[in-house]
């Protein structure tokens, strides 16, 4: 099994979520979206977590979305609105997660 793109660990009150793709300098994937919610969504769920610690494995927090990793049939978001509402949903779930858990 490949190691996780997101680590989870609870120190006393705080909750800490570590990016762990240093080799794509943290780069946001499906995957890491996905595994990256799921942690905030638990830390919001945990009712002992305080704070939420977000960091990085390697030299670069997150150098934004990785581009080469989309799924296939994905490029033609951009000229549909419902195509890009259904595109974009995953994306804005992870960052109401993200809010949530602060």
């Amino acid at each position: 099994m490949a190691d996780p793109v997101v680590l989870y660990e609870v120190d006393d009150k705080v909750s800490v979520v570590t990016l762990n793709r240093p080799e794509k300098l943290n780069a946001i994937s499906p995957e890491l979206r996905i595994q990256l919610t799921e942690a905030f969504t638990r830390a919001d769920a945990d009712e002992a977590t305080s704070v939420v610690l977000l960091r990085a494995e390697g030299r670069s927090f997150c150098a934004g979305y990785d581009i080469s990793a989309r799924e296939p049939g994905t490029d033609d978001w951009r000229s549909d609105p419902t195509k890009a509402h259904d595109h974009l949903h995953p994306s804005r779930a992870m960052s109401w997660a993200a809010a949530a858990s602060s």
